[in-house]
């Protein structure tokens, strides 16, 4: 799965292919659900962002949050930002700080 991660990332970003993030956020769920940690958290950006994906600030959260609890540190600094800002999810600034502490 760690191959269908690095090929998101180079569609995501038009590295040597034509750039082409709505296939780069397939290819990123896939490896996301296979325990690619990083493939939730691109997937997360994608989806935060709408990019190649619709804008979905709720299932940004849930990806940051995954790849959060996986241990990875820039997952929980965005989520952090979601829960200071109140991006798909209600603002709490408490967790916001404790997933920044967690970062």
């Amino acid at each position: 799965m760690e191959g269908c991660y690095n090929a998101g990332v180079l569609l995501a970003d038009g590295r040597g292919v034509a750039q082409d993030e709505a296939r780069a956020a397939e290819l990123y769920e896939a490896a996301c659900g296979r325990g690619v940690v990083l493939g939730c958290l691109n997937l997360g950006v994608l989806h935060r962002n709408g990019q190649g994906v619709a804008q979905d600030q709720s299932r940004a959260a849930i990806l940051f949050g995954q790849a959060c609890d996986a241990g990875d540190d820039t997952g929980c600094v965005n989520l952090g930002v979601m829960y200071s800002l109140g991006q798909g999810v209600t603002a709490d600034e408490t967790r916001a700080a404790a997933l920044f502490r967690q970062g």
